[in-house]
């Protein structure tokens, strides 16, 4: 990539790395996707219809009679009056415009919400992503997303919005209503949307502490990067250098209005009718290009030449995660965004998608946008009050642009945030549903812009801005398509399995734990790795070492097995093989590790996790262990925890096999299950009478992403699979 100052050089996830969800953030959104998991779809009783999804009018609404060759297009419309929904309009009441050509409107309805608590059966729960999605494009069903920008509140500002936040939910959510959590962190395709509001309630009131503006020792590990490649200043001492502040706060801030905007494109591409999102940020600055202090800042500090694990000349240090070329790179491209231009293409296109959002500054009224917190302990260096109310301004501005230019609200400078959000629900509780026939068929896929008038003075009308008609080759495509849709394959599911579990990674985990059962019944070993992130073994108190504790329990707390493993000076990995004695019939197990330093004194990390332990009759192929080699581990394999790789890497995977296993194979997989043309090297080798699957693999060809590797074995006429969720980083 060029490093010229010149166009736009960050793309949508580019060099800014996505980091993992901090974890008690990550508690929170993954009790939304737990929940899909206990959902169970509760069926009509016999001679009982399903309840209404929506209170209609007393005039039943009429249905639209297909018109072949015609392209119906539904607009939702939310007329207010003195902050009040209007609730007695009729079909001739409203009048709709596409690119100014009267249009005759086909279908009429009204949509009164049901307050929670009034559904007389149960709705029915999604059981999945999909069917979530599939709720959400009901016009009847209102579609909610809670938008936590994490880096941009204080922990006092999430904890502040903690009950505001569960009142509006109780009393703006019903019964037929779909709610989702997102951070920057998380990619927007990842977005579940359910109606286990007492999960996100739950999680809201126990992992409050999301807020990371303040925390500037939170730093994930692009950001530690900067902090190496533009060290601190000697003549403030404790002080993060600016070069480096900027990086990180430019980045941060890029991150954000990249989750926006892809979370905008998502929900358009699920649903037409108008989305609500709950967007709970102090604000932005929306850094222009060209800032003249990282263009001058020069060069990082260079790194020196050595000698490296292959015996060749070098100038990375291979014991570091530091690329100085890469921060060099994002210097530039850091310099020359254009946060300003891009937010508004932002909110225009939130427009387009009937994207409404509600922007609530959780931190009330606030006097000084800087506060003691975010200055680094020692510094002297304070933000003069100018440059601070300035700051403030900006940041109250762009909260109250994004409102505006997409019909929401922006609730700001108020002690009382919980009066704020009851304007939201009025805002919220009554709407219509027009549908009309566009007299404009040309099949050009261009946007076409409605308007809605109401003949009644001072209504206020909000309604969806319009539409991207579809182009001639998407008409065909989708003549050619299937009747219905083709259901998810066993295959596809088993990816989606192996790639959800990569979701807990995040970027200050301080322990990582696999563990893999060998063996059938009473002879079942657990074999267990540990690993810690390289960049805290090489700190104190790390440096000198430290001891792991091992347990390992089955049913109603009973002791499986019990093991001490020493951690030494320098290393990050440990593995050990512990038999599980009186496992009996138990089908899984808990393994708890708690990891101390040497130094005494020191606090200690721990990390557990559930095991499926094999029945008694043993599987073809078990679960594999992993191992890493790379430019971290020279030539040796160590044992991995954490599937997280560079392109550097090679990983080994070793699998127990049944004695008879034949048909050893393995692919490596993208994220839909489609094959990749990389070799997958599998052989066979037999230790103390146990034999393995050896799968070897290289990243290098690879670009950042997750992928899964596939082993299969064959024993008669029974296969086996086994798949692992791989994510590479850089």
């Amino acid at each position: 990539m060029s490093l010229q100052p010149t166009g736009r050089f960050l793309n949508r996830r580019g060099p800014l790395r996505l980091a993992p969800l901090p974890r008690r953030l990550r508690r929170l959104v993954l009790g939304v996707v737990a929940a899909f998991a206990a959902a169970v779809t509760v069926a009509a009783m016999p001679g009982q219809s399903p309840p209404p999804q929506a209170k209609p009018e007393t005039q039943t609404p009429q249905q639209p009679t297909f018109r072949a060759g015609a392209n119906l297009v539904r607009v939702d419309v939310y007329p207010m009056l003195d902050g009040a929904p209007v609730r007695d309009l009729t079909r001739q009441d409203f009048q709709v415009f596409e690119d100014g050509v009267p249009q005759t409107i086909d279908t009429f309805e009204h949509v009164v919400v049901r307050p929670a608590g009034t559904a007389d059966i149960e709705p029915v729960e999604p059981n999945s992503q999909r069917e979530g999605n599939a709720l959400a494009a009901d016009p009847h069903n209102r579609v909610f997303v809670i938008f936590l920008d994490t880096y941009h509140v204080r922990v006092g500002g999430s904890h502040n919005i903690r009950k505001p936040l569960i009142d509006l939910i109780d009393r703006v959510l019903g019964p037929d209503d779909l709610i989702g959590i997102m951070t920057p962190e998380m990619p927007a395709t990842g977005l579940i949307l359910a109606r286990k509001t007492d999960v996100i309630k739950r999680g809201l009131t126990e992992n409050w502490v999301w807020g990371r503006r303040d925390a500037t020792s939170r730093l994930d590990p692009v950001e530690e990067q900067y902090e190496i490649c533009y060290p601190q200043s000697f003549t403030e001492p404790g002080q993060r250098s600016q070069v480096a502040e900027e990086m990180i706060e430019r980045r941060r801030e890029k991150l954000t209005l990249d989750a926006i905007h892809d979370l905008v494109i998502y929900l358009n591409s699920i649903r037409e009718e108008r989305k609500f999102i709950l967007a709970v940020s102090d604000g932005w600055q929306l850094f222009p290009p060209d800032s003249s202090r990282l263009l001058q800042a020069g060069a990082p500090t260079p790194p020196t030449v050595g000698v490296g694990t292959t015996g060749r000349l070098t100038t990375t240090d291979e014991r570091s995660p530091v690329t100085y070329s890469d921060c060099e790179r994002d210097r530039w491209q850091l310099a020359n965004q254009d946060d300003q231009r891009y937010f508004r293409d932002i909110f225009q296109e939130a427009a387009r998608a009937n994207a409404t959002f509600y922007t609530i500054d959780p931190r009330g009224l606030p006097a000084f946008d800087s506060s003691i917190s975010d200055t680094p302990l020692g510094s002297t260096s304070i933000t003069p009050p100018s440059v601070d109310s300035a700051i403030l301004a900006t940041r109250l501005d762009s909260l109250r642009a994004l409102a505006n230019n997409t019909d929401g609200m922006a609730v700001l400078n108020s002690n009382d945030i919980d009066t704020g959000l009851r304007k939201v629900v009025a805002d919220l509780t009554s709407y219509y549903l027009l549908g009309y026939y566009s007299t404009n068929q040309k099949l050009d896929g261009k946007f076409r812009r409605i308007e809605v008038k109401i003949d009644r003075p001072g209504v206020n009308v909000r309604a969806r801005r319009g539409y991207r008609a579809p182009s001639a080759a998407e008409v065909a495509a989708g003549a050619r398509a299937p009747a219905a849709p083709t259901p998810v394959s066993e295959e596809r599911a088993a990816v989606d399995t192996a790639l959800g579990r990569l979701a807990p990674l995040r970027h200050d985990t301080e322990l990582s734990v696999w563990a893999v059962p060998v063996g059938t019944g009473g002879a079942t070993h657990l074999r267990i790795a540990g690993e810690m992130p390289i960049a805290l073994a090489r700190r104190d108190p790390w440096r000198q070492g430290g001891e792991a504790a091992i347990m390992v329990t089955g049913a109603a707390g009973a002791t499986l097995a019990m093991s001490r493993v020493t951690l030494a000076p320098g290393a990050w990995t440990f593995a050990a093989d512990l038999p599980l004695s009186g496992a009996g019939q138990a089908t899984d197990c808990k393994v708890e590790v708690r990891l101390s330093p040497t130094v005494r004194g020191a606090a200690t990390v721990g990390q557990s996790l559930r095991v499926a332990l094999p029945g008694p009759e043993p599987p073809v192929l078990g679960e594999p262990l992993l191992f890493r080699r790379g430019p971290t581990t020279g030539a040796a394999y160590l044992p991995v925890a954490d599937v997280r790789f560079v392109h550097a890497d090679r990983l080994r995977l070793e699998a127990p096999l049944a004695p008879a296993a034949a048909g050893l194979a393995g692919r490596l997989l993208d994220r839909t299950g489609q094959s990749l043309d990389m070799p997958v090297t599998v052989s066979d080798r037999t230790e103390g009478g146990q034999r393995w699957l050896v799968a070897d693999v290289s990243f290098a060809p690879l670009s950042k992403g997750d992928y899964v590797v596939e082993l299969t074995a064959v024993s008669g006429e029974k296969t086996e699979r086994r798949l692992v969720g791989i994510r590479i980083v850089s």
